[in-house]
This record gives structure tokens, sequence and C-alpha cells, in this order.
């Protein structure tokens, strides 16, 4: 796991400020012995690591997506207990996961920050939503659609950082390949995010 956090680091170093610059610095002295993973817990989405991996490997955050292979088989995936059939749509729990390295009870305790990757399945509408903390995407693998609200939906290829100021509703849609994506929350991190009542 300490592959994987120093991959980020690596990824967030560009940052001279902000969330990236505080989650670079905090990971930056995060030794071996402070990590302890929790009990493996997979979720049916796992089944697109493999794809995922293989196509992060071609882009330019291959050293988080090689990291993350080894990762993965420990880690605990995790879903938004806000979310449902009802407001994801059919299908969604077998397409949809995250898992996460910095937050409240994470293997790096934070009560101000949470970082981890999401992992959506090909064909995965992850509807509009929105939560208070200030959130930033790396994109790892997958070309895929992004909305933002105010704008349109924009193919974001891997590589491309996007970012959501706290509330902003905002969604994603794969087509046929998976989404692995970075992210960092910062601020109100322990607010599930929630879905809106208008859909992109």
């Amino acid at each position: 796991m300490l592959t994987l956090l120093r991959a980020i680091e690596a990824v967030y170093r560009e940052a001279s400020e902000g969330p990236l610059a505080v989650a670079s610095a905090r990971i930056a002295v995060v030794k071996d012995r402070d990590l302890q993973l929790g009990r493996a817990g997979r979720k049916p989405v796992a089944k697109f690591v493999g794809q995922a991996v293989e196509l992060g490997r071609r882009g330019p955050l291959a050293e988080v997506a090689e990291a993350f292979a080894a990762v993965e088989p420990l880690a605990t995936w995790l879903q938004n207990p806000n979310y449902s059939v009802e407001g994801m749509g059919p299908g969604y729990d077998d397409r949809y996961g995250y898992v996460e390295l910095i937050g409240p009870g994470r293997p790096v305790e934070s009560t101000d920050l949470l970082v981890g990757l999401l992992l959506l399945g090909p064909e995965m509408h992850y509807p509009d939503h929105a939560h208070p903390a200030e959130e930033i995407y790396h994109v790892v693998a997958g070309n895929a659609e992004w909305w933002r609200e105010g704008e349109g939906w924009r193919m974001r290829p891997p590589g491309s950082v996007i970012h959501h100021t706290p509330m902003v509703r905002h969604a994603m849609r794969t087509s046929d390949e998976p989404l692995l994506a970075l992210y960092c929350w910062t601020g109100n991190v322990e607010v599930y995010a929630t879905m809106t009542e208008t859909r992109a």
C-alpha cells in the first residue's frame, strides 16, 4: 500500500497550494508502520479492475494503476450508503465502488482529507450528485464523459484533472470501458454525497 500512496503523492506533488498540496505533505510522512489495512471486502465492481489497470498502464498515471492492482486484492471496497437502485439505476451495485486510503477510519487516519479510487464499470451512468467537500479527480483509466452544473457533457481522457467546488452538481457516464479515477476530498469529508433532484 505504501507504493500506491507514494505514486499518488508523486501525482499531487506538483501542486504548490490547495488540497493536493495538503494531501502530498500528509502522504510524504506516512511510513509502513503507520498502515493497517482493514479486512478485505470485495464488491462485484472489482471484476473490472483488470481491464481498468490494463487501460491505465497505457496512460500518464500508469504508476498509480500498477500500484492499485497490487493493493486491490487486500482492499476494502465501499459504496455510498445514500445510494440505491432507485437513485442510481438498475445494475449500479455491480458497476460502482471505491477504495479509500486516507480519511476517517481509513488506513491513514484523517478528519479533513479523503483520498481514494473510484471504479465505474462499462455502460454506467453515475447520476448527478453533490457533497459539501471540495473534490479533485485525476482520471487514471478510461475515456468517460463528465458533466458539471453549468456545463455540458465532456469527454475526459486519462490524465485529466477535474475540480468540483463544494455542493456543485456533477455526474459521470462510461461507454464500453471502465473508469478508474483517483479523488481527493477536503473540508467536510464525513458527509456522503447525495443524489440531486434534477438529472443530467
